[in-house]
């Protein structure tokens, strides 16, 4: 077992084997990743009739120092140039986010902007 441990620690360690820079940066997104952890969670539906609703709970219950540091993160998240696929492995692997934007007709790129004039338009 330490031995497979330590092979997977090398394969790890590999630079091929890095992900893009927006994808490694976890710290970097600290808190969006909070926000979107907090209130996209699993159950997240069972609470909120949709992503809107969630939007207006984070902006009720959030300091503005948070919504001004989110949208910053957002703004950052968007300047990197990715996929839609890449938006959606940082959203549900990175930062942890249950909300499927298809079911909004949507794709992840567009609900970060939304969400980002939203937090700003309430400041």
């Amino acid at each position: 077992m330490r031995t497979l441990y330590h092979q997977l620690s090398k394969i790890e360690a590999c630079p091929h084997n890095k992900k893009p820079d927006a994808l490694m940066k976890t710290d970097q997104y600290a808190n969006l990743s909070r926000l979107i952890g907090c209130y996209f969670h699993q159950d997240w539906t069972e609470e909120f009739s949709d992503s809107n609703h969630v939007f207006e709970e984070i902006v009720k219950c959030e300091p503005l120092s948070c919504l001004r540091d989110s949208v910053k993160e957002i703004e950052h998240l968007l300047s990197q140039p990715m996929t839609e696929t890449d938006y959606s492995e940082i959203m549900t692997t990175t930062l942890g986010c249950y909300f499927e934007p298809s079911s909004e007709h949507t794709h992840y790129s567009d609900w970060l902007s939304k969400m980002a004039i939203y937090f700003t338009s309430q400041q």
